[in-house]
């Protein structure tokens, strides 16, 4: 019996960069383990409580170092204002809410 074989690392992703600071930051790939941590707080109604700022900040942070290890949760902070930072957290975390979208939808179907 033949193999069946799917190659994964030809999945092709639709490159998402941002540029901030100066820099060009590919958010294209976030890690599993980061993308469940922001579906799990995201299923938790916490998102917007400030007590969890910081530790999405990390998360973003952690995003950005697949592409640029410098950037660090501190580095957000010192180089942009709160718009900026805002926004630029919500363009790196949209996959991650299209996810938990897509897993709510899916609980309340079955």
């Amino acid at each position: 019996m033949k193999p069946i074989i799917k190659d994964f690392d030809k999945v092709i992703r639709q490159k998402r960069i941002a540029i901030l600071a100066g820099r060009e930051i590919d958010v294209t790939m976030i890690p599993s383990r980061i993308m469940i941590e922001l579906i799990d707080m995201m299923d938790s109604d916490n998102l917007q409580d400030p007590k969890n700022f910081g530790r999405i900040m990390e998360m973003v942070a952690r995003v950005c170092q697949v592409s640029d290890k410098e950037i660090t949760a501190d580095w957000l902070y010192d180089n942009t204002d709160i718009d900026q930072l805002l926004d630029f957290a919500e363009y790196v975390m949209e996959p991650a809410k299209a996810r938990a979208k897509e897993s709510a939808v899916d609980e309340k179907n079955s």
